[in-house]
């Protein structure tokens, strides 16, 4: 399709108040001139963006002219409204343009960036960022539809094979095919309409911007349809509401966490009857969470609440130091049932670095011989190196036999050889990842989160610390408005208890002795 003049902007640098358009590129983009990467730009460093505008005419052949262009690529957008989820398209108003990156010293030299690109549309005519919150816009691209044509026919088959391929998913990747109708995902700003723009859709392929009128009064003017989805987590981890286009297909990959239980999945239904995975936005929806008790391991203690972490001479818990292999061997040693401990108790072990003599000797090898810790490396057990996040939630899954089969439930332990033993423990609760997805596995762990851990592994959780009793032992180094102090309080304490109403979390009834491990330690 032919274009007209129009505005650059330097690709560095945003529009002013939304009046043109413009282009950010991340630090450190890539750029080829004219398909050749060893081509310098003429002008600056920074591409342009050349804001095209979409001829609505086209000289035929013998001086004839007919419409095509813009004409063409709104009518392709309201005959497909359906599958763009666009309601009323002939009530809408609509702007076609092309978006070129060009050098900033020479126009008719294009550049292709390596990455995305943020691109800035200028709000229309009448239309400025404080008032752009009263229009529904929607943004459509035309992927692989260059202006390299010849006659009127081939421009509309080639918007007709556009058209037949179909994205509605909102920001979502182009499709595989050469031509494709995309729907862009569109951010208000005080720069204009920003959308984020592909390397792999870039190029010399037009835009359709369309909008409306908010509908305010009840009645169908024009705007798009979006619907709710309202997650409700039935005591689990809280997410907001999200607003999709009518009839997109939303998966349904969040995953709850519940102190004490096990998310079993979304469903359709209150009544949790009807499971899924997905759900079609045909209406505002609400999908609700799934949970089972969370028991705890056969092997281990989970009946007697006794004391597993009995602090250091120096009469601190240490809550913020290491811990390390042997110390975690001891714990789990110390929480096995009667039965599980004389069935595999031994004191010889396959390690060289575990002296006979050494206080955990027993603990490793009874452990070991469970098949609950692993040396690393043959005849290594590397007892005083702390241990990480991942040999931890190895050792915790270790205890469960349920297999895990589904996805990675962080984004860094791909490959990581504890990678299954990690979304065992974090399915069961036990564990769970940083704020921004990750596990961190090599990372070593605490005292205090090694407390906590196996405080959720045993279910042993008190709510508050008005679940606590006078006369318990106290440490200098755990104060009362630490994150950790209940879960400190509740490894540290010998104690009777009763469960709440939740049937999850505890209240202490009363306090008992102090376990003596001594005579495994000797």
């Amino acid at each position: 399709m032919e274009a007209a003049a129009g505005d650059t902007a330097a690709a560095e640098t945003a529009t002013d108040g939304g009046s043109n358009a413009g282009v950010v590129a991340p630090a450190g983009t890539k750029y080829t001139v004219n398909g050749h990467e060893n081509w310098a730009m003429v002008g600056d460093e920074q591409p342009s963006i050349l804001f095209d505008d979409v001829l609505s005419s086209y000289e035929l052949d013998g001086g004839a002219e007919s419409e095509v262009g813009q004409t063409m690529l709104e009518k392709a957008v309201i005959d497909n409204a359906d599958a763009l989820g666009l309601d009323n398209p002939n009530g809408r108003q609509y702007e076609s343009k092309y978006f070129d990156l060009v050098d900033a010293g020479d126009g008719n030299v294009w550049v292709k960036a390596d990455r995305q690109l943020v691109i800035y549309w200028p709000y229309p005519d009448g239309i400025t960022y404080e008032t752009a919150g009263s229009y529904d816009f929607d943004v459509f691209h035309f992927t692989g539809l260059h202006r390299e044509y010849t006659t009127n026919g081939e421009v509309q088959a080639m918007v007709n094979q556009a058209a037949a391929n179909i994205n509605n998913e909102k920001g979502g990747a182009a499709s595989n095919k050469t031509l494709s109708l995309q729907v862009e995902e569109v951010v208000l700003t005080e720069h204009g309409i920003q959308l984020i723009v592909d390397q792999d859709r870039y190029g010399f392929s037009p835009f359709v911007l369309s909008w409306a009128k908010k509908d305010t009064g009840g009645g169908d003017h024009g705007g798009t349809t979006y619907y709710t989805l309202r997650y409700e987590s039935n005591g689990g981890t809280k997410y907001d509401s999200e607003r999709y286009r009518r009839n997109t297909l939303v998966e349904l990959d969040k995953e709850p966490v519940r102190e004490g239980y096990t998310f079993t999945g979304w469903y359709a239904d209150k009544a949790l009857t009807e499971p899924i995975d997905d759900i079609r936005m045909t209406s505002n929806k609400t999908v609700y969470a799934g949970w089972e008790k969370t028991g705890v391991p056969d092997r281990l203690n989970g009946d007697d609440h006794f004391a597993y972490i009995i602090g250091r001479d120096d009469g601190l818990v240490h809550p913020e130091a290491t811990i390390t292999r042997a110390e975690v061997a001891t714990i789990f040693f110390r929480l096995l049932t009667d039965e599980a401990r004389a069935e595999y108790l031994t004191e010889t072990s396959p390690f060289h670095d575990v002296a006979p003599d050494a206080w955990y000797a027993t603990a490793v090898a009874t452990m070991e011989a469970m098949g609950i810790v692993e040396g690393r490396a043959p005849a290594v057990f590397d007892p005083d190196a702390p241990i990480t996040r991942g040999e931890f939630a190895a050792i915790a899954a270790r205890f469960d036999s349920a297999p895990y089969d589904g996805a990675d439930r962080f984004t860094d332990i791909g490959g990581h050889w504890a990678a299954e033993y990690i979304n065992q423990a974090a399915v069961k609760g036990w564990v769970e990842g940083q704020p921004d997805g990750s596990f961190a596995p090599d990372r070593s762990i605490s005292r205090a989160e090694a407390m906590t851990l196996v405080n959720r592994v045993l279910g042993r959780l008190p709510e508050t610390a008005d679940d606590l009793l006078d006369g318990m032992i106290t440490w200098p180094d755990n104060p009362p408005d630490a994150w950790y102090y209940l879960a400190v309080q509740e490894a540290t304490n010998s104690h009777d208890y009763g469960r709440k109403a939740d049937t999850v979390h505890e209240t202490w009834t009363g306090l008992q002795p102090v376990e003596d491990w001594t005579r495994y330690e000797q």
